[in-house]
């Protein structure tokens, strides 16, 4: 793998790269009306953690006037959770809402691939952790997202990044879906051979 001396590009802060804002939640959070079995999606940490890379189904749906309440984000966009589980990122590919417990990068610089972004962002996961606000729940306050130092290198060198890294990603996906494939052939065996059918005439 070739490597690549970010130190020497240009440095910057994230948020001279791209217009951050922090997400919105309609209250009270569990009102019936604010939900829907159809509307855009609600994004919360569980669907992130539950992904990789990029976020295509939500648990949960809002209704238009939760929708108005919150802050809607859409296929490309990028976010990143900020409270509670600190800096998780994932690149939406739905059209969805986030509540104030992540940001979102939008308007992202002609400049920047918003891979890149991604895999900068999980670069800097330790460090965000370490910044975070103690309370009830941990929280990254926006500002100190907007100030993170930012290395971009040039538009060809971020692309070289990205396919080394989505080269990865894509293997382990393929061993990930292996093994539950694995996983569900043993709980299928298990109940065969368990279960008395099996007799040795």
């Amino acid at each position: 793998v070739k490597s690549y001396n970010l130190k020497e590009e240009h440095k910057t802060r994230l948020g001279d790269f791209a217009y951050i804002r922090r997400g919105a939640s309609p209250r009270p959070i569990g009102d019936a009306k604010y939900f829907s079995d159809d509307g855009p999606g609600w994004i919360r940490i569980r669907d992130v953690t539950s992904s990789t890379r990029f976020l295509r189904k939500t648990e949960q749906y809002l209704s238009d006037l939760g929708a108005e309440k919150s802050v809607r984000v859409g296929p490309g966009d990028v976010i990143m959770s900020i409270c509670a589980t600190i800096g998780r990122p994932i690149i939406v590919d739905m059209d969805a809402c986030i509540h104030d417990g992540f940001v979102l990068f939008k308007n992202i610089s002609e400049d920047v691939d918003p891979m890149y972004l991604y895999y900068f962002l999980w670069l800097k996961t330790k460090r965000f952790e370490s910044l975070a606000q103690p309370g009830t729940q941990k929280n990254l306050n926006t500002e100190i997202v907007k100030k993170t130092a930012f290395f971009v290198p040039t538009l060809e060198k971020q692309k070289q990044i990205v396919n080394v890294l989505v080269n990865y990603d894509n293997k382990i996906d393929s061993l990930r879906t292996h093994r539950e494939k694995l996983v569900a052939l043993k709980a299928s065996l298990i109940e065969t051979l368990l279960d008395g059918s099996v007799t040795d005439n």
